[in-house]
């Protein structure tokens, strides 16, 4: 366990219990640290693991807000993380703090946390931060008895629901979690450095329009090979893809690139510094996200924070915040190949319209997911 022991528990108003530090995760609890602090209130963070199987950043940002940081072992069963440590739980209910609860409803610790709730053996106020969506892989693998430990868990609070939005809210009354008027919308926030790059796209030099993918290199959640067998060789061709992230599936990409004789118009970036990313999407004129599982993906907002076209997977859950459709760019279902083609011919035969496209995505960028007005409603409910 790695922790910061200048601060104490005891003193702490509120506690995020969650997974592992991500990125966007470290770079939001900076920001909201010196939120609290110009509001005179603290908060504290239990993160379960440093690293899971098959997620692992590099985590540039300092972690200036007080947390600690667990090791415990993680055992995978069809893609789901099994791991529990008593001592754990024990650390997020002492002093009966405000807990918010992030992770996966379905995780152990944070099982048996709603549990002594449900049992009346703590006295915290319980508060769940989620990314419901029902549309994800995992979530369309249901069972009776999933669907009941589900609504027991997610039921079992007495505090807020943070959610990043519309599609949180739907799937949550899908699956029988009564929220009433205890939603607080709390979207991923990109990294401070992207607030300082927002613009909007009037037109690139590319003589091939450039379509640009930030992705985990994962076609069962992630979709691009699909997506590009659904556009077929043809399309591809008149256009250059980059593909930046990295993940299991980087031989197999690589090799049906190849096999395809794409290689002068699909490109395996691999993974990058966020500098980088953020070069080559205000590089690029199109932003593709062809998901067929994504809770809430940071990169879609990133991309309308840059204010570029988006064509989309309606499997992301922030789809309803990112893009309207027609005004910053178009939809599809990643499973129907002709919606997949036609809303690529779409965004490519309004290409005069692209402009009009990029302040649509600022717009609702500046609209969802201004970060001063997500951090004052955070700390609010805290």
């Amino acid at each position: 366990m790695i922790s910061l022991p200048t601060w104490g528990l005891r003193s702490m108003p509120a506690t995020f219990v969650t997974n592992i530090p991500t990125p966007y995760r470290v770079s939001m609890f900076n920001s909201l640290l010196k939120e609290t602090e110009r509001r005179g209130v603290n908060f504290f963070v239990l993160f379960m693991n440093r690293t899971e199987p098959n997620r692992n950043w590099a985590i540039e940002d300092e972690l200036e807000f007080p947390y600690e940081q667990w090791d415990m072992p993680i055992a995978t069963m069809k893609g789901v993380y099994f791991r529990f440590s008593l001592p754990f739980v024990l650390r997020a209910v002492k002093g009966n703090r405000h807990l918010i609860l992030g992770g996966s409803w379905n995780d152990l610790n944070i099982m048996a946390i709603a549990l002594l709730k449900r049992m009346r053996l703590i006295k915290n106020k319980i508060s769940f931060w989620t990314e419901a969506n029902y549309l994800t892989v995992g979530a369309q693998r249901s069972s009776r008895v999933k669907q009941f430990v589900r609504r027991f868990v997610l039921s079992s609070g007495d505090g807020y629901f943070f959610i990043p939005g519309e599609m949180s809210a739907i799937t949550l009354k899908k699956w029988g979690v009564t929220c009433g008027d205890r939603i607080v919308l709390l979207p991923n926030l990109p990294h401070l450095q992207f607030e300082d790059n927002i613009s909007t796209w009037d037109g690139s030099n590319n003589s091939r329009p450039v379509f640009t993918i930030v992705a985990r290199l994962d076609e069962e959640t992630k979709g691009i090979e699909n997506f590009i067998e659904c556009l077929g060789v043809e399309r591809i061709r008149k256009i250059r893809l980059n593909i930046i992230g990295s993940g299991h599936d980087f031989a197999r990409y690589e090799k049906y690139i190849k096999n395809r004789d794409l290689s002068d118009h699909v490109f395996l970036l691999g993974e990058l510094p966020g500098d980088d990313v953020i070069r080559h999407l205000k590089n690029s004129d199109v932003f593709v996200l062809p998901s067929f599982s994504d809770p809430s993906p940071l990169s879609l907002v990133e991309a309308c924070k840059i204010g570029l076209p988006l064509l989309v997977s309606d499997r992301c859950g922030n789809h309803h915040e990112c893009l309207i459709s027609g005004e910053n760019g178009y939809l599809f279902d990643p499973s129907e190949a002709q919606q997949v083609a036609l809303a690529f011919d779409r965004i490519l035969a309004n290409r005069s319209n692209w402009p009009n496209f990029s302040k649509g995505s600022v717009e609702l960028a500046a609209r969802n997911f201004d970060p001063q007005s997500v951090l004052r409603r955070l700390v609010a409910h805290l």
